[in-house]
């Protein structure tokens, strides 16, 4: 026996040992990666078009002197953030699904989307938009899962 106590002659015991890093408060075990990458990119792109919008607005991009250009400017806008949105929630969705088929339990499904948030720096938003964005992730995996 080696000195954890494993026999270097069983044949059976010789699995990969895992690393003793800290666990990830929302850490889950890993799901189809493919599925997770897509998730976290997608809300990465969610994550820096709304911390560009407050840095504009912080800047003072968002003045209405010119009313019509700042308004067909704010509909360009508008209409990129609800196709984002609307991408974001169908990347989300397809993830809650493919963990329901892969037979994840709900509470580890949730552990994975939180932590792919915070991967793609939801925590690192502001408030309102950080509770509104994770409250949004949180309903849309919930549904996809039940909707499997």
């Amino acid at each position: 026996m080696d000195t954890d106590g494993h026999d270097p002659l069983d044949v059976g015991a010789h699995e990969p040992r895992r690393s003793q890093r800290p666990a990830h408060p929302f850490e889950a075990e890993p799901p189809r990666p493919a599925e997770v990458q897509e998730a976290r990119a997608a809300l990465g792109r969610t994550v820096a078009r709304i911390a560009a919008t407050r840095e504009r607005i912080a800047r003072g991009e968002a003045r209405l002197v010119d009313v019509p250009v700042r308004q067909s400017a704010s509909e360009a806008v508008l209409a990129e953030w609800y196709a984002l949105r609307a991408s974001l929630c169908d990347t989300i969705l397809a993830l809650g699904r493919a963990q329901r088929a892969s037979g994840t339990s709900p509470e580890r499904m949730l552990r994975l989307v939180k932590a792919a948030a915070v991967d793609a720096g939801a925590d690192l938003l502001r408030e309102p938009e950080r509770s509104m964005l994770m409250a949004d992730v949180v309903r849309w995996s919930i549904d996809g899962f039940y909707s499997a």
